[in-house]
């Protein structure tokens, strides 16, 4: 009697499944599309932070000297300052970049604009070039404004307080929802923006990666039905190669952009592009460009 009720769970167990299976596989959609993906070539030029590597980053200065340089798209950073104010930043902190100290939490606008956000850039940690050139912290908006045109990826650096709203507007005032892609670390700002500002493109949060990479190595992709529209994702994670030529292609599968950070060796992104990467996101891309006329 009790074999047979195992028996019974079991077959009941596997119809379950089998049945989920099918429903799934069923209703699956691919990733959505948005505009800011036309016209982008391949792989695409992204200069992390403006190209870190080459000016201070996350400055009108690196914007300028990247678009200049012939970049598909910038990468920029969000914060907030204590008055409310998007600025563009990476660090929670401004000592790394800055003449200053503290959170820029506890700035407000008018009292970062005075700090120097070229004064630690240096190649060999002896000169300073930028120092007092008057390079200072941007505001998000003065970003949208100086470039209209160019095509960017935005990363959401905080959680708390919420800004995703305060983001979505800025987009929309300067009319750049077909130029921009939203991308964060936090699975709940990435939510959140879904929710406020559907008609922007979204990239996956690392638990939504994590999703898709488990599902590939299952055989299972074609049961998801992705709400971000690109991968931004490392090469590799410790031990794990993540950007594979299987992980690409399910990637594809589904609709999905594939855009790897941070690359800066030449060799490392002969080999993205040999994989079928869609962006590389680099400090240096000035030599993403070279190897691409070459």
């Amino acid at each position: 009697m009790i074999k047979k009720a195992i028996l019974l769970g079991v077959v009941s167990t596997s119809i379950l499944a089998i049945g989920g299976y099918w429903v799934l596989k069923a209703t699956a959609k691919s990733a959505p599309h948005y505009p800011v993906y036309d016209d982008l070539p391949t792989p695409a030029v992204i200069a992390h932070r403006g190209g870190r590597g080459l000016w201070p980053e996350n400055t009108l200065y690196a914007f300028q000297k990247a678009v200049k340089l012939g970049v598909d798209m910038l990468e920029l950073d969000i914060r907030q300052t204590k008055d409310g104010q998007l600025v563009v930043l990476h660090d929670e902190y401004v000592d790394r970049t800055t003449n200053g100290e503290g959170p820029i939490n506890s700035f407000t606008l008018a009292e970062a604009k005075k700090l120097d956000a070229g004064f630690n850039w240096t190649k060999d940690n002896k000169s300073f070039p930028f120092r007092g050139k008057d390079i200072v912290i941007p505001t998000f908006q003065e970003v949208l404004e100086n470039f209209p045109a160019q095509k960017m990826i935005v990363e959401i650096k905080q959680a708390q307080p919420a800004i995703e709203r305060a983001v979505c507007q800025a987009i929309q005032a300067a009319k750049k929802e077909d130029h921009i892609i939203i991308g964060s670390f936090y699975p709940e700002v990435l939510k959140r923006f879904r929710q406020v500002c559907p008609e922007i493109a979204t990239s996956a949060s690392p638990n939504e990666v994590k999703l898709l990479f488990a599902a590939e190595r299952l055989g299972l992709t074609d049961l998801l039905s992705p709400a971000a529209s690109a991968l931004q994702i490392p090469k590799q994670d410790g031990k794990i190669e993540v950007a594979t030529p299987s992980f690409i292609r399910a990637a594809h599968d589904r609709m999905l952009q594939v855009q790897v950070w941070t690359i800066n060796d030449p060799d490392m992104m002969l080999s993205l592009i040999a994989n079928g990467a869609d962006g590389i996101i680099t400090d240096y891309p000035d030599r993403l460009l070279n190897l691409m006329r070459k």
